[in-house]
């Protein structure tokens, strides 16, 4: 415990790289890599690495409080009795829950680039992680609209509902899709509170890498006018 704890109050550049990679390791891995185990294992996985991203996203923060860490055990804890004892209710709940800590996690992830004064490794992997964790929020909320309004995605090419219940990894992909505005036409919200999900996520999709692009230019024309000068 010691240990654990000289290692949350570690914030020098050396230790948020790290965390940072980590954390897209983590992302990365429950984006793409659970696809490719049994469906049977895909929902434990699932569960483990949304755990670790939790740890990881805290640890990814050059400033952060206790509060934030006790904040992440409690969603823990909810998250895996929700699983344990299959209640559906409190499955939703974690996931309101998860959806609200990860956005605040978006927000300080992005705040710690805007305010960097130089472009450097760790800045663009927060960028990253930040695109990367605000994608997830979309998808944990899709899955809540699911679950609030019913038959609200349809899948065009088995022409059936898609349930809360779904495959996680079925709402990634479309979250990620719309984020993009790919919009590949097989996943179909239908309702008008998906339709207003799904501008909000193309949206504000398309304004993260508006504004990444922008900062990015911006600190970049910087550095060259302090050299020139």
């Amino acid at each position: 415990m010691v240990n654990l704890l000289k290692i949350f109050h570690e914030k020098n550049q050396t230790h948020l790289l790290w965390a940072n990679i980590v954390l897209l390791t983590v992302v990365l891995l429950m984006m793409v890599g659970v696809a490719f185990f049994p469906p049977s294992l895909q929902s434990i996985l699932n569960k483990i690495l949304t755990t670790a991203i939790l740890f990881c996203s805290i640890f990814a923060l050059a400033s952060r409080s206790e509060i934030i860490f006790s904040s992440a055990i409690v969603l823990i804890l909810v998250q895996w009795i929700a699983k344990i004892i299959g209640n559906e209710v409190l499955e939703i709940v974690a996931s309101l829950l998860n959806t609200i800590f990860y956005t605040y996690i978006v927000v300080r992830l992005v705040r710690q680039f805007v305010k960097a004064k130089t472009v450097s490794p760790l800045v663009i992997l927060g960028t990253i992680n930040g695109y990367l964790l605000m994608g997830l929020v979309f998808s944990i909320f899709t899955i809540v609209i699911s679950w609030l309004y019913p038959n609200s995605y349809i899948s065009s090419i088995n022409d059936i509902y898609l349930t809360d219940k779904a495959n996680f990894h079925t709402y990634i992909y479309y979250t990620f899709i719309t984020m993009a505005t790919v919009g590949y036409g097989d996943i179909v919200p239908v309702s008008a509170a998906a339709r207003a999900v799904a501008v909000f996520i193309s949206v504000s999709g398309q304004f993260y890498i508006a504004i990444l692009v922008a900062f990015l230019v911006g600190k970049f024309a910087g550095i060259h006018v302090n050299r020139m000068g």
